[in-house]
C-alpha cells in the first residue's frame, strides 16, 4: 500500500518466509473500533469492539470474522439494552464458539454494567448476560478457565474485581478488592488454577502518586494471596502475561518520569518482585502499550505513539528480548496523518502477528476498524495487492480456471512491460515481455491456490496482483 521503494526487497523477503501479510480497514455495518483480536481454530481471525449508531443505542458489540488473507467472512452485530455497549475482550472457546466481554449501560444503571455474550462458531448468539448494580461496572478482560467456565477482570463500582462464572455465564463467585480503588484490566489463570491480575489503583506508592499499577495474586477461589504496586506517579497496567519461565510481564504507560507519556514495561518474578523496568519514549509526546504476547524468549507489545509533529497517532509495535532490550520497533499509518492506534495483538500460525485497532482517515465519514497482519519481523509485506493507484491494471477473471486476461491500460509501454508469475514459495513459474496492451495468462497445469503476479516496467517493479487458480 505504501513504501514503494522497498517493495522489491520486501516481496522476496516475504516469499523466503512464506508468510501472508496484509493491512486492511473494515467499516461494514458501521463498525468503527476493534479492541481485541484472536487467531481462530480454522486458521483465520476474529475481532470484536463496537459499532456506532444503531436503532437501540449509540454503540453495540460486534464480532468480525476474517479468513487467513484478511477477507471478511461475516460480521455480526449484537444490540444491547443501552446507549453504550462496547466489547473489550474476545476468546474462542473449546467448543469453537466465541465469548465477548465488555460494558453496557443498562437501565436503571446508565453508569455501566458488565456484559458477557456467548455465540456459536458462526456468531449466532447463544446467551447474553448482564451483571452489575447501580454504579459503574465494566469488564476489561476474560479468559476461559480450566473447568470451561470464565474469569473476568473488571471494575465493580469503584474497585478492581474478579468474577468467576460457569460455562453458561452464571456467576459462581465475585471478589471485589476494596484495597484496590480502580479497575482490573487483565487476567490470566496459572497452572495451579490461581489467578494473576493487573490494573490501576490510586495512591499506593505515596499518598499523592495518583494512579499506580497493581499486580494481584489470588487463589482459585479469588482470595488474595498478595498484592504488589509499581510506579513513579500516574501509571496504568493494561496487560499481564505469564512468561515461559514463570515470571510476569506487565505493560502499560507512565507519566512519572517526564512530562511525556511513556510506554511502560515491568518484569517481575513469580512473587511480584521487580526484575527490571523499561520506559520507551522515542521522541514522542505519548507512547502507550495496551497488549503484549510472548514469542519464544521475546515479547511483542502494541499500542499507539503520538509523534511531536504532526500530532497524529500511529499504530506502534515493539519487540524486546527477555532483558527488556529493544529488538525492533514499527510504526504503521494507514494514510498520511490519518491517526491510528493498536488495541490488541495475537500470534499467528505462520509465526507472524495479527494486530487490531482503528484508523480515522481524512475524508472518511467515521473511524474504521484497522487490522494489520505482519510477518515475524513486524513488516507488512504480503500476498495482497500493492496498491499503486496511479496505474490501472485489470485482471479478469480472478479467480480463474483455464486462463485470465491482463489489461494494462495506461500502464502499457511498448516493449518495456514484463509479466512474471510466482507461486507461494517464491518460485518463478512464468515470465514474458509484453508487446501489446493486453495479454492472456494460461494455466499451464498449475495447482489450485494463490499466486503472485508482478508487473515490471523497464525492469522496475510497478505493481503486484494476487491471483487465485480454482
Amino acid at each position: 500500500m505504501k513504501y514503494l521503494l522497498t517493495i522489491s526487497f520486501c516481496l522476496f523477503s516475504f516469499f523466503s518466509k512464506a508468510q501472508i501479510t496484509f493491512e486492511k480497514v473494515y467499516s461494514d455495518s458501521g463498525i468503527t473500533t476493534a479492541y481485541d483480536i484472536i487467531a481462530t481454530l480454522d486458521g483465520g481471525y476474529a475481532a470484536t469492539g463496537f459499532k456506532t449508531c444503531s436503532f437501540f443505542g449509540c454503540q453495540d458489540f460486534f464480532l468480525l470474522k476474517l479468513d487467513s488473507l484478511g477477507n471478511q467472512e461475516w460480521v455480526r452485530l449484537y444490540d444491547g439494552f443501552s446507549t453504550d455497549d462496547k466489547a473489550y475482550s474476545l476468546i474462542q472457546t473449546s467448543d469453537s464458539g466465541y465469548v465477548l466481554a465488555g460494558g453496557a449501560s443498562v437501565p436503571p444503571n446508565f453508569g455501566g454494567n458488565i456484559r458477557l455474550l456467548k455465540t456459536d462458531k458462526n456468531g449466532n448468539k447463544l446467551w447474553d448476560r448482564n451483571y452489575g448494580g447501580l454504579n459503574e461496572e465494566g469488564a476489561w478482560d476474560i479468559e476461559e478457565t480450566f473447568d470451561t467456565g470464565f474469569i473476568i477482570a473488571a471494575q465493580y463500582d469503584t474497585t478492581a474485581s474478579l468474577i468467576k462464572t460457569d460455562a453458561l455465564g452464571l456467576i459462581e463467585w465475585q471478589k471485589d478488592y476494596t484495597h484496590l480503588y480502580g479497575s482490573g484490566y487483565a487476567i490470566k489463570q496459572l497452572s495451579d488454577s490461581s489467578y494473576i491480575m493487573t490494573g490501576t489503583t490510586l495512591n499506593k506508592i505515596t499518598s499523592s502518586s495518583g494512579e499506580d499499577i497493581f499486580l494481584l495474586k489470588a487463589n482459585k477461589n479469588g482470595d488474595t494471596l498478595w498484592t504488589k504496586f509499581y510506579g513513579q506517579g500516574n501509571e496504568r497496567g493494561q496487560d499481564v502475561i505469564i512468561t515461559s519461565g514463570g515470571d510476569y510481564l506487565i505493560v502499560g504507560y507512565t507519566t512519572g518520569v517526564s512530562s511525556l507519556v511513556g510506554a511502560y514495561i515491568i518484569k517481575t518474578n513469580n512473587q511480584g518482585d521487580t526484575i527490571w523496568t523499561q520506559i520507551f519514549e522515542p521522541g514522542t509526546n505519548q507512547n502507550v502499550f495496551y497488549r503484549v504476547v510472548q514469542d519464544g524468549n521475546n515479547y511483542v507489545c502494541v499500542g499507539y505513539s503520538t509523534p511531536l509533529s504532526p500530532p497524529n497517532t500511529n499504530l506502534y509495535v515493539l519487540k524486546i528480548n527477555d532483558s527488556g532490550t529493544k529488538i525492533w520497533e514499527r510504526f504503521y499509518e494507514y494514510q498520511l496523518n490519518s491517526g491510528e492506534g493498536a488495541q490488541s495483538i495475537a500470534l499467528t500460525n505462520d509465526g507472524g502477528y495479527i494486530i487490531c485497532g482503528n484508523t480515522d482517515p481524512s475524508g472518511a465519514a467515521s473511524a474504521m476498524v484497522y487490522i494489520v497482519k505482519t510477518d515475524t519481523s513486524g513488516l507488512i509485506i504480503g500476498i495482497d495487492d500493492i496498491d499503486t493507484p496511479e496505474f490501472n491494471l485489470n485482471v479478469y477473471p480472478n479467480p480463474f480456471n483455464n486462463y485470465t486476461t491482463i489489461d494494462f491500460n495506461e500502464l502499457y509501454d511498448s516493449n518495456n512491460i514484463t509479466v512474471e508469475l510466482y507461486d507461494f514459495t517464491g518460485r518463478l513459474l512464468f515470465q514474458q515481455t509484453v508487446n501489446e496492451p493486453k495479454t492472456i495468462l494460461y494455466n499451464k497445469g498449475y495447482a489450485k491456490g494463490i499466486y503472485l503476479l508482478t508487473i515490471k516496467n523497464n525492469n522496475k517493479l510497478i505493481t503486484t496482483k494476487k491471483l487465485i487458480i480454482n
